[in-house]
């Protein structure tokens, strides 16, 4: 035999070794024999070098020979094996061969190796081989695959894994081969599981399990496993392939969470409505009902003054309930703008404690307020109108929802915030609600709408307006133990407009005033002169827009209470008309709508100010006021 063979023993006693050598030596055989004595040592070789035969001594102590004949089949299926060994009986040279084991040598009949040798080399080169190129590319194309594949034997021993898996791992194929999964993975950590039954009865099983990667995520993978069989039907092992589905299932998660969340919009809005409607036809019945025993001729003044109050309550709130569907439909399209202006916070705080000072003391509660900043300092840059319904909204919650003790509201300087502030000794909200309740149509629990009404939009928007202002809200509370309610905004110091105040504050009532109505509604006109009637006020009414700017031009008119929807000329454009003759006189709009649009459209028109309907006797009072002495 001219061409070398290069033998690669596994032994770990040397001496047997040298002793097949021997007799190679003196058989004439061409060769070259490398020793390993553990499976370290094989796995490394084998990674490295290519041998032509591989013999096994069978009696070494120090390793498991099956272990050994499994790595060395699975590294070189085609490389024939030689095992050597003690006397051994007849079922288990079965079981060797079975494993893969090319011819069986007993060690009392030992110079049988160079005939086994020899049969062994000329079946190899009968056998069609692979081209070395077509094994290259099959290992390539493995190791591109994204998915782990492991293979292992029926230990649950590893006998191959791919690229993908070692980098899964962290681990090198060498120092997994022959391993098991105490090795590839830390102790309670998850791993691929290899069930039992799957060796007794072969199937194949298609998993979701959750692997811990070497790079420390925890990603979820699709696990197919199926048994491995010899050409004997028999099973050898198994073979896993594992696919990371971790985006898959968090999209999955996702569209769930977005359809429960879709189902529960749906569900909360069909409470809303059922609650609004309610909201709505109560205190709708009681203006109707009342309305009728109004005309009764035969009332006392008494009663019909006490009858207008309660048609006068109920119409303030079902305008209240048609705000805040308007103001929350706003804010979801995005429509809604900021109006900064100076604004003096103990003046508000001041206002919104008589507004409320009388509900309060009708369910026998002390309504106090603190101010943190003197006058002087407490004038911020702000949107006037949003901060007051901000605290409104939380201070008529408060009231609503305590039965005794106190409500009290206040500020403080922190840095360059104000902190606000809301608390009361009422229901209190449980700790597991305190987000839910700044969701539309949320309250804090599903009995709070039977006890006190309402339709759950109210902190909605009173989030909504306070994130727009570049501030923050968030609730302290427990069951039963009363609410704090906590907001920030931005501390944008104001100089003061002491003096502008000043003077609003003077009477208009020393000398007459000329004031211009442009409304085509007759009951409208009647309520503003009504209102006007007892002051020295002069008034002069227009039917349309364009009666307006032909008075304009004719009248010395101190002030214009113009409506926006007038026939034959609108209220906006007869404005712009009379600014090309007259920029110097107030104009006030009446206007039935309040988005930020709207009043947006009312100031680029040219009014100075506006008014929305439907208003009360004391706010025309101040507009007018503020506006005449603005002009003296």
């Amino acid at each position: 035999m001219d061409k070398k063979i290069n033998i690669l023993h596994i032994s770990d006693v040397p001496k047997n070794s040298e002793h097949i050598q021997a007799i190679l030596t003196t058989e004439g055989i061409n060769f070259s024999m490398e020793q390993v004595m553990s499976e370290k040592e094989l796995i490394a070789k084998l990674n490295n070098a290519k041998y032509d035969i591989i013999s096994i001594d069978y009696s070494s102590k120090s390793f498991n020979s099956d272990k050994i004949l499994n790595i060395a089949k699975i590294h070189t299926p085609k490389t024939p094996v030689i095992v050597v060994s003690d006397f051994i009986g007849e079922e288990k040279t079965v079981e060797i061969i079975k494993q893969g084991a090319t011819d069986l040598i007993l060690k009392s009949n030992l110079p049988r190796i160079v005939f086994a040798i020899n049969r062994a080399i000329k079946d190899l080169n009968n056998t069609k081989i692979e081209k070395p190129e077509d094994v290259s590319i099959f290992q390539t194309i493995i190791d591109s695959i994204p998915e782990l594949i492991v293979v292992k034997n029926l230990n649950g021993q590893y006998m191959y894994i791919n690229k993908a898996a070692e980098k899964a791992f962290g681990k090198k194929a060498p120092d997994l081969i022959g391993q098991d999964d105490s090795t590839a993975f830390q102790p309670g950590e998850p791993k691929i599981n290899i069930e039992q039954e799957l060796i007794e009865k072969p199937t194949t099983v298609n998993t979701d399990q959750i692997i811990k990667l070497y790079s420390g995520k925890v990603n979820t993978f699709n696990v197919t496993i199926c048994p491995m069989y010899d050409e004997h039907g028999n099973t050898t092992g198994i073979i896993a392939v594992a696919r990371d589905v971790t985006e898959r299932k968090l999209l999955e998660q996702s569209l769930r969470n977005a359809k429960e969340k879709a189902e529960e919009s749906d569900r909360l809005k069909s409470i809303f409505l059922h609650n609004i409607s309610h909201e709505i036809r109560t205190p709708a019945n009681a203006a109707i009902g009342f309305a009728d025993f109004i005309v009764n001729p035969d009332i006392s003044i008494e009663k019909r003054q006490h009858y207008a109050n309660i048609i006068s309550r109920s119409c303030q709130q079902i305008l209240a309930i048609i705000a805040d569907v308007v103001n929350t439909t706003t804010l979801e399209s995005g429509k809604i703008n900021v109006n900064i202006t100076e604004v003096n916070i103990n003046d508000i705080f001041r206002t919104l404690h008589a507004q409320f000072e009388q509900q309060a003391h009708n369910k026998k509660l002390e309504l106090k307020y603190s101010l943190g900043l003197d006058d002087k300092l407490s004038t911020i840059k702000t949107d006037k109108t949003k901060l007051t319904e901000i605290l409104s909204n939380l201070i008529k919650n408060a009231i609503k929802f305590t039965h005794e003790g106190h409500v009290s509201f206040g500020y403080t300087l922190k840095g360059e915030w104000l902190e606000f502030f809301v608390e009361d000794t009422g229901i209190g909200i449980s700790e597991d609600m305190h987000q839910i309740i700044f969701e539309r149509f949320r309250q804090g629990d599903s009995s709070i709408y039977q006890r006190f009404g309402g339709t759950g939009l109210g902190l909605a928007i009173t989030k909504g307006y306070i994130e727009m202002l570049d501030g923050k809200i968030w609730v302290k509370s427990e069951k039963n133990q009363g609410s704090e309610f906590f907001f920030t905004l931005p501390y944008n110091l104001s100089k003061t407009e002491k003096e502008i105040q000043d003077k609003a504050s003077a009477t208009y009532l020393d000398e007459l005033k000329t004031i211009l109505v442009a409304e085509d509604e007759d009951l409208n006109y009647i309520f503003i002169k009504e209102i006007l009637y007892s002051h020295k006020i002069r008034l002069i009414r227009a039917m349309n827009g364009k009666e307006a700017v032909d008075i304009s031009k004719t009248e010395k008119i101190d002030l214009i209470l113009m409506d926006i929807k007038m026939p034959v000329m609108d209220g906006l454009e007869a404005t712009k008309k009379i600014r090309t003759f007259n920029d110097k006189i107030p104009i006030i709009a009446q206007t039935a709508f309040a988005t930020d649009a709207d009043k947006k459209n009312v100031f680029a028109s040219g009014c100075n100010d506006f008014i929305s309907k439907p208003f009360t006797k004391e706010l025309l009072l101040s507009k007018v006021q503020a506006h005449l002495s603005q002009s003296l």
